[in-house]
């Protein structure tokens, strides 16, 4: 969907990035984990998560964008479209506060999220041997 909106819309050197909600990430491994695990004959309780600490290049927080390109970016529907930095076409730009990716989500709405997104359902899942 991303893709194709982009398509419509490019005039040239735009980046676009899909809007997504804030996520922590052991919330998405415990949830996929209670989702998963009976697939698989175990109750969600029965699996270890290893938190390994972070790796080189790995980040706590990765944001959408940088405060430069949010002053250069403008909100259209699901996506901001980050403008290229060319003087002749900055003033398509609206500013966005790159900052301003809402609140974290809580497990419930992450839950929701997820199903909504077919990624909950029951589903025969391919051999893993």
């Amino acid at each position: 969907q991303l893709c194709l909106e982009a398509m419509n819309r490019m005039l040239g050197g735009e980046v676009f990035i899909l809007k997504m909600p804030r996520v922590r990430v052991g919330d998405l491994v415990e949830t996929l984990i209670e989702a998963y695990a009976p697939q698989f004959g175990y109750r969600a309780d029965q699996i270890a998560i290893e938190t390994i600490g972070i790796r080189s290049g790995e980040k706590v927080h990765e944001a959408l964008m940088t405060a430069d390109e949010g002053s250069r970016a403008e909100t259209v529907g699901a996506m901001y479209v980050v403008q290229p930095q060319s003087a002749a076409l900055l003033g398509r730009a609206s500013a966005v506060d790159p900052d301003a990716d809402g609140p974290v989500l809580d497990r419930n709405e992450l839950r929701d999220l997820l199903d909504r997104a077919g990624w909950l359902r029951p589903q025969i899942l391919p051999s893993m041997g």
